[in-house]
């Protein structure tokens, strides 16, 4: 199966918007963060909240990154994958917890 070369570049460029959103989202409620979370008690919700935040912060990075850089072999790509699915799993596990955290209930 060929894709026309349009293509790649039109979900490349659309995944660069979702990171661009992201990333400014995330500097947006920065000042918020430190107020209300940083200078709060230590709490089980406390440290869901920041292994959610820089979890996905950081495993974003290392997923928007390869979209520009060709891969010149089939077992980077195929790590590269691995990598972003599970980095995705760990994610859905991480939210997945914050929902079941008696702290945050």
């Amino acid at each position: 199966m060929t894709v026309p070369i349009d293509q790649i570049y039109l979900n490349n460029y659309l995944f660069l918007l979702g990171g661009i959103v992201f990333y400014y989202d995330w500097l947006l409620t920065l000042s918020e963060e430190i107020q209300f979370v940083w200078l709060a008690p230590r709490t089980g919700g406390f440290w869901i909240f920041l292994l959610n935040r820089y979890f996905t912060f950081f495993a974003y990075l290392a997923v928007l990154a390869p979209q520009f850089v060709p891969f010149h072999e089939i077992n980077a790509c195929k790590s590269f994958v691995l990598y972003y699915k599970m980095s995705s799993m760990v994610e859905e596990a991480i939210i997945g917890g914050a929902y079941t955290h008696p702290y945050l209930n």
